[in-house]
């Protein structure tokens, strides 16, 4: 959802007027703002500890300047930036519409006709990104706009020159998404336009299908890591709703080799004589949705009441609801080619701000559908609830806004909630890459991030520090329940029963997490169970070693446990066959590999001891533990949770809904 700006926050970057804040990721804060010449502009705002690394700001700089250079009609063009600024931004076009992967989510598979057309969009969009000898290297359903006048592909914040690109990353993140990046991706190869025609395969069978063509049952990473590189897509029966043409293009830009792909143009070519009519490409009732959002855009920011604003689509751009109660009519749409925005009509856009004028037959469609959807929506009398941090116990609406038919019909009344104004967050920094010490040796990660959004949902002022030792972190927690202010703690902490009970705390959790098994050259279904009789090292922290404990058990000939301080030492001393395996909290393995493509060690896929993990809390702090389930399932919900997790290379890691006290 777009939030109002909160006491301390920016007011303005550089000469855009701020008028709320849409989402929070890894890399920062994305705003929503004017430009002095009425556009609208999403403005992303790098987190301060980014803004300290100079690697980081040579990278942005960089890629910044590469993205500048794609300004065409099917992308949203980087329209401003300072990345020598204090804190650098860069500025983007703001495009009013759902993510693919949330318009398949809410509404199933698109039908052929509207995977044709969305693939011709594509092919126009890539073409223009791969003419400036740029790749974009992570086209996905998340970073797929469907507007009326055609998909917007989006994020160009890992779009790297083609020619000679720069291989540097942020420590433990993928360049990519999994599922949707292509083998010679994975592998580290030369990435090269046959990349994003890989993607685009991936794309094309989601959207299809509803499913990724890698990962329809959502297994762990290292699964659909190796599927893209060894296995067959899975594209569903072949009379199924990918078939004929569409399924033989798809299968044939799914081909492992780069050089077996098809060439855009081709594809370019294709799609267009499988566009039955240009002038309607989604379904009536999407149609009718996003008119509706388009005419709510308008209003925004308008003299009198502003329109207020829906959930943050997947990717941090706003999606817009039906018009509140009370609150000012849906305004009808705009005279025939005036863009949404603000301009006046005849009148010229912002100095510095491109332009692409549309072709006719677009905007007639664009015209249609926009009046057909204002039409549906006054007709029915849709109304506006703007989802709250903390509401009843269902989630959050996905974009569109809960509507109710019936007039007069009693809102569901908001559960008690913390009454707190400022909350004191502790975070550990022993495990990378959930919560552990950047250079600076203050705590960066995935629960730092986590925390810094919690605090923009429930609009509360954070004081943080970083707890480096666990076992004064856990006792500054449980002690804090005793009176005073509570203190809420992360640092990827396992939920059980048992120690609910012994330290007299509650857990909200949103990931789960288990040990894994690394080893040089293992079977992909190794366990525990293979290694009786052999040695294993790990860390000597209590709960990995009363795992290994509990497996041990389970064998004839028990295996040995060693103990070893870095998992360099451990990979090493694997190397010299002192030990079998390694045995790590599954994130920290994982963020090991990402960060060192060349390890000789891989991953097994079962995953020993899982368990839910998340915030600890005092357990006398039922409203405050409430508070922070809903702001957690706020973050689920608009895509805010997942962006930061895979920012941090362990998107699997996710649960699907926010819980308390979850784990046995």
């Amino acid at each position: 959802m777009v939030r109002p700006l909160r006491e301390g926050q920016p007011t303005s970057i550089g000469p855009y007027r701020l008028l709320g804040q849409l989402g929070a990721g890894g890399m920062g804060r994305v705003f929503l703002g004017r430009s002095p010449g009425g556009r609208l502009v999403a403005i992303k705002l790098v987190h301060d500890e980014l803004a300290a690394d100079p690697a980081f700001r040579r990278r942005f700089r960089h890629e910044v300047a590469a993205a500048r250079r794609v300004a065409g009609e099917w992308t949203a063009p980087v329209l401003d930036g300072d990345t020598g600024a204090a804190v650098p931004w860069v500025a983007t076009g703001y495009v009013p519409g759902p993510a693919l992967a949330a318009v398949v989510a809410e509404h199933g598979p698109l039908p052929e006709p509207s995977v044709w057309s969305l693939l011709h969009g594509l092919t126009l969009a890539l073409t223009d990104i791969h003419a400036h000898q740029l790749v974009h290297r992570d086209l996905k359903p998340a970073n797929i706009l469907i507007t009326l006048d055609g998909p917007r592909v989006i994020d160009f914040g890992i779009v790297r020159a083609a020619n000679g690109a720069s291989r540097a990353t942020r420590t433990g993140s993928m360049v990519g998404s999994p599922g949707y990046m292509a083998p010679e991706q994975i592998r580290g190869e030369t990435i090269t336009p046959a990349t994003d025609v890989f993607a685009l395969g991936a794309v094309l069978a989601y959207a299809a299908t509803g499913v990724s063509p890698f990962a329809p049952d959502r297994p762990a990473l290292p699964t659909v890591l190796y599927r893209v590189v060894h296995e067959a897509p899975e594209l569903g029966p072949a009379d199924g709703p990918l078939t004929g043409a569409l399924r033989e293009l798809t299968v044939r830009c799914l081909a492992k080799d780069p050089a077996e792909r098809p060439p855009l143009p081709e594809i370019r070519a294709l799609a267009a004589r499988g566009v039955d009519d240009e002038r309607v490409w989604l379904p009536p009732h999407l149609t009718a949705q996003l008119g509706r959002e388009a005419a709510q855009l308008l209003a925004l920011d308008a003299p009198g009441t502003p329109a207020p604003l829906g959930p943050a689509a997947p990717g941090g751009l706003a999606r817009l609801g039906p018009a509140a109660p009370g609150g000012p009519p849906a305004v009808p749409p705009p005279p025939a080619g005036e863009p949404p925005g603000g301009e006046p009509p005849g009148g010229e856009p912002p100095a510095g701000e491109p332009t692409t004028a549309a072709p006719a037959g677009r905007s007639r469609r664009t015209v249609a559908a926009v009046a057909a959807g204002v039409a549906v929506a006054l007709a029915a009398g849709l109304t506006l609830v703007v989802n709250q941090p903390w509401s009843d116990g269902t989630s959050p609406g996905t974009g569109t806004g809960d509507t109710s038919g019936a007039a007069g019909a009693e809102s569901p009344s908001p559960p008690p909630a913390w009454e707190g104004d400022r909350l004191t967050v502790r975070l550990g920094t022993w495990s990378s890459p959930l919560s552990f010490a950047g250079p600076d040796g203050e705590a960066v990660g995935v629960e730092p991030d986590i925390a810094r959004a919690l605090g923009e949902v429930l609009g509360v002022e954070l004081e943080i520090e970083t707890v480096p030792d666990y076992n004064e972190l856990v006792q500054v927690v449980s002690a804090s329940g005793a009176g005073g202010e509570p203190v809420i703690g992360l640092g990827a902490f396992r939920d059980t029963a048992a120690k609910r009970a012994e330290l007299d705390v509650s857990y909200v959790d949103h990931f789960r997490e288990g040990l894994a098994v690394l080893t040089e050259g293992g079977p992909p279904d190794l366990t525990l169970a293979d290694l009786c009789g052999q040695s294993v090292v790990t860390w000597d922290a209590d709960d990995i070693l009363a795992a290994l404990e509990e497996a041990n058990a389970g064998c004839d000939e028990p295996f040995a446990v060693a103990t070893l301080g870095t998992l360099d030492e451990m990979e090493y001393a694997i190397g010299r066959g002192e030990h079998a395996a390694a045995v790590l909290p599954y994130a920290t393995a994982q963020h090991f590999l990402n960060g060192h493509p060349d390890s000789p060690l891989t991953m097994a896929e079962t995953q020993l001891a899982v368990e839910p993990h998340g915030i600890m809390l005092p357990a006398s702090q039922e409203a405050l533990a409430e508070a922070l389930r809903q702001a957690l399932q706020t973050l689920i919900d608009d895509g805010t949770h997942a962006e930061i997790l895979a920012e941090w290379g362990v998107p699997e890691l996710a649960l699907p809904s926010a819980t308390i006290n979850a784990g046995d």
